[in-house]
């Protein structure tokens, strides 16, 4: 995952750990609903964190390509990553749901090795893209990610109020 601050990164891979060790083979203090309920704590935690990610790593790709533009086929495997990462998670969510946690356990170790592929992956082209930018375009770059964040902001401000009220409507 692309590296600012606190490393997205390590929080998503340390939120999938967990659900390992939670999905981990052997006794359990409570078998069945509490390992489940455990896992699907767990998978939530780690949907926040892949979810900031992806919030994260848009308007960084964005700001990106209007500042330099980046041939396709450069940003095409990575997008090709997320989405598998968005498939792979369903499935993840789909077999804890349904109580299958061998199928879960299967599932978050093709989640794990497919994050540390895409953590360097992403790590490698915004090196090489960043690096490779003309003074000009370093200053482009910044203002269209300003942009992107402060719109992304505001946006989401909005959102999280509606969002709340969908949230709580559904719980009723």
């Amino acid at each position: 995952m692309l590296p600012l601050g606190s490393s997205p990164a390590e929080s998503v891979l340390d939120a999938l750990v967990h659900i390992l060790i939670l999905l981990r083979p052997g006794p359990q203090p409570k078998p069945g609903g509490d390992q489940v309920g455990r896992s699907k704590e767990g998978t939530r935690r780690y949907l926040r964190q892949l979810r900031h990610h992806f919030r994260t790593c848009a308007p960084l790709v964005s700001a990106l390509r209007e500042a330099a533009p980046i041939p396709f086929g450069e940003i095409q495997p990575l997008l090709k990553e997320h989405r598998l990462l968005l498939r792979l998670t369903h499935q993840l969510c789909v077999r804890i749901r349904e109580s299958d946690l061998r199928g879960a356990r299967e599932i978050a170790r093709m989640l794990l090795a497919v994050l540390l592929n895409h953590d360097d992956e992403e790590r490698e082209l915004l090196e090489r893209v960043v690096g490779d930018m003309a003074p000009a375009a370093v200053g482009r770059f910044k203002e269209a990610l300003c942009r992107r964040v402060i719109r992304d902001t505001t946006d989401s401000s909005a959102r999280g109020t509606s969002g709340n009220r969908r949230r709580s409507r559904g719980a009723s």
